[in-house]
């Protein structure tokens, strides 16, 4: 009779435990993602913008070659 009592307990904390493991990877993924996109708008305003024009054509080029390989 304990030896089931144990493992009941055990198994509701391990569930619980993976829930809670879950749910604050989901939280970290949220803030990370936060973060890196903000990241992202702040390198893109603080960038070079006058290559882009060639930035472009280099990599229209390379698009171009890759769809005549595939």
């Amino acid at each position: 009779m304990i030896d089931i009592i144990v493992n009941e307990i055990e198994l509701s904390f391990n569930r619980l435990e993976k829930e809670i493991y879950a749910a604050a990877c989901k939280m970290a993924c949220s803030v990370l993602s936060n973060i890196l996109e903000e990241m992202d708008k702040k390198l893109a305003q603080e960038r070079d913008k006058s290559n882009d024009f060639v930035i472009k054509k280099i990599c229209q080029r390379l698009l171009d070659s890759n769809k005549i390989l595939f």
